[in-house]
């Protein structure tokens, strides 16, 4: 993940001695193409945000707020007017309060719905998600090893393969061409011949022929075939019409029309599962990774709404107005205003004017004072109020980001999808190639030094 090295040649991940990772010193490119694909091919914020209902979330946010106010209220009260408070009955105070929440799910639902419309501007999705990815390179390796996991093993195992068809080639030549008379430890012509550069060319095209398999080609070719579907109208051959269209056939245009596919091959007949697509000869050319696009949307889907779009984040990332230069200014301005918005009704309201008369009671700056000590207290409870877990919970089943980014993965064009994992290797795609060949080279000097 880091380096730690005498020497690092500038610009590499190379040093001397050692190297660091190519995910963890591509952290902040890698970061960024992340964040390119995910925010603009899989989530759209305030989209995602406007499946939020306001007046859920006041409901859920609102017994909270009641055991603050009934604390908050009177301390204000008797801070300003503790002879008029003590004065007044209880069942009176409790009428003060009972219209002061009642004001307040009406503020906290049009706050949500301000939020909603403005949330691209109060917070930076881009920035937030390539800072986190680039300060967490080992989040970065985790995504990069679960989604190419497989890709990674074939790569290894290839290796094995392919080293073993190169070693029997090998074997078979040794055994023709080999000198009539060896020296230990005195390479020939034939063995630096057979071993070190048969083990140099089989470094190079064993990790070069594994990557274009892994990523090309980009979109699906068929050689040699031709696709049809068959129809199965009944529950069995019995009770249905089996039918079978090529592609070219004038009934495959019919058939078509009324099945529904994707490239994993998942048919229906207004909603008959029952049919099934066949191939008719030849072979599939399509990239491994490309081939595995529903599993590694499931991965990565959830890897990512779990510990990079998670809610508590981007809750924090609105109150804090987290990677905006004016965000802090903007959502205090829109609580304050609400929070003040909800004072104004209270007092303007005709049942409590004729209970306590506060017009009589509380001059104009009385109380423009008193709203002004409302609002600062509740402005210090009412934010942190979003951050309860059962807020999180809510805001995690209405916008459902893990569902939202697996079926916007899954619909993804190739070569888009190819965009998650290929660009890692593709800067440096020459450095695992020249490795290959390095680690051939060295072995193939090894036998031929000791072969005899």
């Amino acid at each position: 993940l880091k380096f730690i090295v005498v020497y690092q040649i500038p610009g590499t991940n190379i040093g001397m001695p050692g190297w660091q990772g190519i995910i963890p010193f591509k952290a902040v490119p890698m970061a960024e193409m992340a964040t390119e694909l995910m925010t603009t091919k899989l989530v759209d914020i305030k989209q995602e945000f406007k499946k939020v209902n306001p007046v859920m979330v006041s409901a859920i946010v609102q017994p909270i707020i009641e055991r603050d106010l009934r604390v908050l209220l009177p301390q204000i009260m008797m801070r300003h007017k503790p002879n008029m408070w003590n004065m007044l009955p209880q069942n009176i105070k409790d009428l003060v309060v009972s219209k002061s929440l009642d004001q307040s799910k009406v503020s906290c639902k049009e706050m949500m719905e301000e939020i909603q419309t403005c949330i691209d501007e109060l917070m930076d999705v881009k920035k937030l998600v390539t800072e986190h990815f680039a300060n967490d390179k080992t989040l970065l390796n985790e995504i990069f090893i679960q989604c190419g996991y497989q890709e990674l093993v074939f790569i290894r195992n290839s290796g094995a393969t392919l080293g073993f068809l190169f070693g029997f080639i090998q074997m078979m030549i040794w055994v023709f061409w080999h000198p009539e008379v060896e020296v230990p430890l005195q390479p020939t012509i034939q063995g630096l011949v057979v071993f070190p550069v048969f083990g140099l060319l089989l470094g190079l095209v064993t990790n070069w022929i594994s990557l274009m398999i892994i990523f090309e080609p980009v979109d699906p070719i068929r050689l040699c075939g031709r696709r049809g579907c068959i129809v199965d109208e009944g529950k069995s051959k019995k009770e249905g019409q089996l039918l079978y269209a090529e592609e070219d056939d004038a009934e495959f245009g019919e058939i078509k029309a009324s099945i529904s596919a994707d490239e994993n091959h998942t048919l229906s007949v207004n909603g008959d599962e029952r049919v099934k697509k066949k191939r008719r000869g030849g072979w599939l050319l399509h990239g491994l990774f490309l081939r595995r696009q529903k599993e590694v949307a499931a991965v990565y889907s959830r890897v990512t709404s779990q510990k990079v779009l998670t809610m508590d984040r981007f809750v924090h990332a609105i109150l804090t107005g987290h990677s905006l230069d004016d965000g802090p200014k903007r959502v205090q301005e829109i609580f304050r205003r609400h929070l003040g918005g909800t004072f104004d009704r209270v007092i303007q309201d005709q049942g409590v004017l004729g209970e306590i008369g506060v017009r009589y009671i509380l001059s104009p700056e009385e109380v423009v004072a008193l709203r002004e000590d409302i609002v600062r207290e509740m402005m210090a409870v009412v934010p942190n109020k979003i951050k309860e877990p059962r807020v999180q919970a809510y805001f995690d089943g209405a916008i459902g980001m893990e569902r939202t980014i697996r079926e916007r993965m899954e619909s993804l064009p190739y070569k888009d999808f190819e965009q998650l994992l290929h660009p890692v290797f593709q800067a440096d795609e020459w450095k695992l190639i020249v490795v290959g060949g390095g680690l051939g080279l060295a072995i193939g000097l090894l036998q031929a030094y000791f072969i005899n």
